[in-house]
């Protein structure tokens, strides 16, 4: 049950990491930049009020975190370099 949960975090956080780095770098910072001055207010909000960075390191973390303890349960956990005997490794 451990390792399902695990994966649904790992998979879940790292969809919102992704969709939300594309999102920024593809439709927000052009039009922010399009903007030009009025741009600012923008970006203050979404930095400022939506606190949108801490989503994104919070995310980025739990997908990190979530997959260090994946790879611990599924490798590490079974012996040394044992990891190095499956076609990942």
């Amino acid at each position: 049950m451990l390792f399902a949960s695990l994966i649904f975090v790992h998979v879940l956080a790292g969809s919102l990491w992704a969709v939300g780095a594309f999102i920024i770098g593809f439709f927000v910072i052009p039009s922010v930049l399009e903007a030009g001055p009025g741009g600012g207010p923008v970006i203050g909000g979404i930095v400022g009020k939506r606190k949108f960075p801490i989503y994104m390191t919070v995310w980025a973390f739990l997908t990190v975190a979530s997959g260090a303890v994946l790879w611990y349960l599924d490798y590490a956990a079974k012996g040394g370099l044992a990891w190095l005997e499956h076609p990942e490794g």
